[in-house]
């Protein structure tokens, strides 16, 4: 059977169509199981569209308890369905009614196909500032723009407004689209000491260090890139780490609701070369008085419940809600004074003076003393000086109504896959989970997963989700938690990530008064808040803060082949 696609994502979430095909009203509470797999025969047989799957969705919404799961009558009915009709449909079809097993936690007996619904999974429900707008008009001048209302927009303007308020400055947000709807809204939510990027076997930080330089800078002795990568190491951690300590802060101080989540980030070894790395860069950071430990096996074991050959990196990070911080941080900035104008595409930046910028927009132009560029993957489209930052891209997935069987953060497969059940309003206590388990297991909620070799793209928006990684993906998945295998995932989706050749972000001034900020090469988590306020510092200071390496995190970088770090390099 074919089927017209009238949607391509968000399939469940869509409102009924005016005028679309007459459908039976909602069953009602005493719909049985027979009823809803005679029901199903009658939508999915012959000619069907994409509405066929919604009027089935509503159908069977009476069997479905509070929290969205099928009940056993309904598990039991809909599971049949898979059998009678599943083999009958097309690829497309199968993919869509397997969105619907997802959505209530049934599971299937045939190959899981990559969800059709592409709405990450933090965009869910109301956004509260979508479409906002502090004036009708957009302001003509501003002591300092930011454009960007993603994870480091929100963090700049934030700290920017503390000190702006007791000034009389004027900060203005601007923002393309609506906050946090790309990157940040579309990224694994974890925050993380240690940023994984690596060439081949993950061999730890300042290893990796290495081999980006000596990718970069062949020529250069050895001597001096291994000095330069024990540097480089020290000098992201110090970020790293002030980054989790501001952003541990800014939460408790201001009470934001994140579901924030500091339940620890285990990383296992996949190999004997990687478990010394991770052994390695446990002992750095715990020497610059960072909290890391090793785990061997058999805590793993103890704590996780999870079967390894080596050892694990445990560090006091987690997870967290980032559209939630990102509106919590905003709302906190606007309460303070700041001004917001969604959905303003800025065209343009040009300088006249040191501290006289003219933003262009399509809405007029405002004149700022100091401007902020927080667009990521973005920015090169500002300062096409800037194309060496490459636009990639990651992939996430959904599995509802998971059973909780571990806490925390968890990372495999050589750094590329990390996974954790969601602490949100989405997790509830299952009697029947606990009393099967012997206790063992209690709760049930979303089972995020998230990498794959994050893969660059030519264009930041145009995306497309891969069948190979979404395979990886389910078998780490199986392996991990194995009460989940044959359950489809609810929902796959990507998101657009800014990386720089060498896996450094980018932190300092373009020119005067201009500052970019950006670059996170898929660790936003890790850098974002602590930009955002090192983006407001330079506003005030005209100076780089000093606990950052402007040598090493500075954006003119680009603009040059000769490493700082060398100065008799011919």
């Amino acid at each position: 059977m074919g089927i017209s696609w009238l949607l391509v994502a968000g399939l469940a979430l869509a409102p009924a169509a005016a005028g679309a095909a007459k459908a039976k009203p909602p069953a009602s509470t005493t719909t049985t199981a027979k009823a809803v797999v005679s029901y199903a025969h009658e939508v999915l047989s012959g000619p069907i569209n994409a509405w066929s799957f919604r009027k089935l969705e509503r159908f069977i919404a009476p069997l479905l308890d509070a929290k969205g799961r099928a009940t056993p009558e309904l598990d039991k009915a809909l599971q049949t369905i898979d059998v009678e009709l599943g083999g009958k449909l097309s690829k497309h079809a199968l993919a869509a009614f397997q969105g619907i097993l997802g959505r209530a936690g049934v599971k299937t007996s045939r190959k899981i196909l990559v969800s059709i619904d592409r709405k990450p999974y933090w965009l869910r429900g109301k956004q509260a500032l979508a479409n906002y707008q502090s004036t009708k008009t957009l302001p003509q001048t501003a002591d300092v723009v930011v454009i960007g209302a993603g994870l480091t927009g929100a963090s700049a303007a934030y700290h920017l407004i503390s000190d702006a308020r007791a000034k009389g400055l004027k900060v203005v947000v601007l923002d393309a689209g609506d906050p946090a709807n790309e990157a940040s809204g579309r990224n694994g939510g974890n925050f993380e000491l240690f940023p994984e990027n690596y060439v081949g076997i993950y061999r730890g930080l300042e290893k990796e260090r290495f081999a980006f330089l000596k990718k970069l800078y062949p020529k250069v002795s050895d001597e001096a890139l291994t000095a330069e990568a024990a540097k480089q190491a020290r000098a992201i951690l110090k970020v790293t780490g002030r980054n989790r300590d501001r952003f541990r802060q800014i939460v408790e101080n201001e009470k934001l609701q994140v579901d924030y989540s500091p339940k620890g980030w285990l990383r296992i070894a996949h190999s004997s070369i990687e478990e010394q790395g991770l052994i390695d860069e446990s002992n750095l950071a715990s020497s610059l008085g960072l909290e890391s430990e090793v785990w061997t096996p058999e805590r793993i074991k103890q704590e996780k419940n999870l079967d390894t050959k080596f050892h694990g990196r445990w560090t006091p990070d987690g997870n967290y809600h980032p559209f939630k911080y990102v509106t919590g941080l905003l709302e906190v900035a606007l309460e303070r004074g700041a001004q917001l104008y969604t959905r303003t595409p800025v065209t343009g930046i040009t300088t006249q003076a040191d501290e006289q910028h003219v933003v262009a927009t399509g809405r007029g132009n405002i004149i700022a003393k100091t401007v902020l560029v927080a667009t990521n993957a973005a920015t090169s489209t500002l300062f096409p000086e800037l194309s060496s930052l490459e636009p990639y891209q990651s992939q996430i997935m959904i599995t509802e109504h998971a059973p909780v069987t571990y806490s925390g953060l968890l990372t495999k497969k050589q750094g590329d896959y990390y996974a954790h059940f969601r602490d949100d309003s989405n997790r509830y206590e299952d009697a029947e989970l606990a009393k099967a388990t012997g206790g063992k297991l209690t709760e049930r909620a979303p089972y995020l997963q998230g990498g794959g070799r994050d893969r660059p793209i030519k264009n930041w928006k145009r995306r497309r989700v891969s069948a190979e990684v979404h395979e990886t993906m389910l078998k780490d998945r199986d392996e991990t938690v194995p009460e989940l295998k044959g359950q489809p995932p609810s929902v796959v989706w990507t998101g657009a990530m800014g990386f720089t050749h060498d896996r450094v972000p980018f932190i300092g001034f373009l020119r005067p008064g201009l500052v970019v900020l950006g670059g996170y090469a898929g660790y936003g988590g890790s850098y974002t808040t602590a930009a955002g306020e090192a983006g407001a510092e330079m506003h005030f200071t005209k100076q780089v803060p000093s606990w950052i390496s402007e040598e090493m995190f500075s954006p003119l970088r680009f603009l040059t082949k000769k490493p700082a770090f060398v100065t008799n390099q011919r």
